[in-house]
């Protein structure tokens, strides 16, 4: 049974809302081997001088090009001992939640969700922590260039780019462009998920520099870690339009 830690942190402001769930870090993505018993323990700190109370709920979601669907997680193999904590003033409590690997391949995927009634308003907040599982020794990492396209516009330049994911686990493709001549890679789109088997279009419009004017050539760069920490590369090269 392995432990890992981190820190989920509720900070309520007195006049107004302050960050009423910030936590560290965002997301969990963790390799683990078939079979494996995981523990995980969540410190959850109140800032306020009232009671908290807490509801938490386990969720997943379904990726089609950049519509997601999200519904309840059923699967029996993440175990959340409750549904609802209470968090007494100015104090924490500690959350324990575990799973069972399953025997799968690939990636695994569900999220945690938090809620709480926000003083003195007819809503209530959430926050989520997406937790993505790769199942050790049985991932796939690969993707490609499917489009890239540079616009000129003005004094800037619209940047569109299609990346597909032929793996089985999800990436963060970083993209940088590069004017020929110019040794500086200028950065289009970090941290953005492309998910297994599917296509997602990323872009961003960046400002024109001295050699980016029509008909410039341009090299262009797609890199991204894989779950244990190495770096992937893809290349290819194209013509400011």
């Amino acid at each position: 049974m392995s432990l890992k830690q981190m820190l989920l942190l509720l900070s309520f402001g007195l006049s107004g809302i302050s960050l009423p769930f910030s936590y560290l870090p965002s997301r969990f993505e963790v390799v683990e081997s078939a079979g494996a018993l995981v523990s995980y323990n969540i410190s959850l700190i109140s800032n306020k001088p009232v009671t908290e109370e807490v509801d938490l709920s386990l969720s997943t979601w379904e990726v089609t090009g950049d519509q997601f669907l999200f519904y309840p997680f059923s699967e029996g193999w993440v175990f959340l001992p409750t549904a609802h904590i209470t968090i007494p003033p100015d104090s924490s409590q500690i959350l324990s939640f575990g799973f069972k690997v399953p025997d799968s391949v690939g990636e695994k995927r569900f999220q945690l969700n938090f809620s709480t009634e926000l003083e003195n308003a007819s809503f209530r907040f959430s926050k989520t922590i997406p937790v993505y599982l790769v199942i050790s020794g049985t991932e796939i990492v690969k993707c490609r260039i499917v489009t890239f396209d540079i616009l000129h516009k003005g004094d800037s330049l619209q940047v569109n780019c299609m990346i597909e994911n032929e793996g089985n686990v999800h990436i963060r493709p970083r993209i940088d462009i590069q004017f020929q001549g110019d040794p500086t890679w200028i950065r289009v789109q970090d941290d953005v998920p492309v998910y297994p088997f599917s296509q997602r279009q990323l872009g961003n419009i960046v400002p024109l520099p001295e050699k980016g004017r029509e008909g410039a050539l341009v090299n262009v760069r797609v890199q991204y870690y894989d779950i244990r920490g190495s770096i992937h590369t893809v290349s290819d090269q194209v013509r400011v339009r």
